[in-house]
């Protein structure tokens, strides 16, 4: 998720392998079908994308970390 929240648009499954060293087999099967019904990300025709609501998550993940930080 971390590599959709960065990205400035849409990324193929080849392109988020790449980033991420996960296979393209695994993403398809596993981690994209479980982020889709928890509606944090949308496959289109285009790629993928986190929606608003993993985007929110991301960013109070971050948020939370960087409280944690300053502590």
């Amino acid at each position: 998720m971390k590599a959709l929240y960065n990205a400035a648009g849409p990324i193929s499954i080849r392109e988020l392998a790449n980033i991420t060293g996960i296979d393209e087999d695994s993403i398809s099967q596993y981690y994209e079908p479980y982020l889709n019904r928890i509606n944090f990300i949308h496959v289109s025709s285009k790629g993928r994308y986190l929606t608003s609501r993993g985007n929110i998550f991301m960013e109070d993940k971050y948020a939370y970390r960087k409280s944690r930080t300053a502590a």
